[in-house]
């Protein structure tokens, strides 16, 4: 009988047990954007329609309209040849049209000098987007041990963030 009062002594006694788990996690995060350009060159093209018209090809034969002469290019353009238009019948209406597109010549953009990560003269093309990106220029970021963060701002198109998050999870 002794032995059994003595039973819910022991868990009375019995230390408790837990686990405990803190995580602090900081993180200072500084970005440049960078210089972009996406480019689509135009192609060149020609159409000619007409009514009533009989087209020649300048230096050419009757019934023959203009071309693109693409083994004549210069920097990606091919040479045109152009169309001359005569009236079949001149008792009636006509119409003759002619349209030219110019295509974008090959750009130089290797050779340009790079400067800060960024371009200073972007090509320009038939579509493009441009961006010319930014520059660090007192972009800055520090964290004490206390969790304490301070960013400093930058150029144009740089970014810097502070994140501090606390977890504490107890099992």
């Amino acid at each position: 009988m002794k032995h059994l009062l003595l039973l819910p002594l022991v868990f009375l006694l019995s230390p408790a047990r837990a686990d405990i788990k803190s995580t602090i996690t900081s993180v200072v995060s500084l970005k440049v954007d960078p210089s972009y350009v996406i480019n689509e060159r135009l192609g060149t093209s020609l159409t000619v329609s007409g009514t009533n018209v009989v087209p020649t090809k300048t230096g050419g034969d009757a019934g023959s309209i203009g071309s693109l002469v693409l083994s004549t290019q210069t920097a990606g353009v091919p040479s045109v040849v152009d169309t001359t238009f005569t009236v079949s019948n001149a008792a009636q209406a006509f119409t003759a049209t002619e349209s030219l597109t110019v295509g974008d010549s090959i750009p130089t953009v290797l050779s340009t000098a790079v400067s800060n990560g960024g371009l200073a003269n972007l090509p320009i093309l038939g579509e493009s987007t441009t961006y010319a990106g930014g520059s660090a220029g007192s972009l800055q970021g520090t964290l004490t041990s206390g969790l304490i963060g301070t960013i400093g701002a930058g150029n144009a198109g740089s970014t810097a963030t502070i994140q501090t998050s606390l977890a504490l999870e107890i099992d």
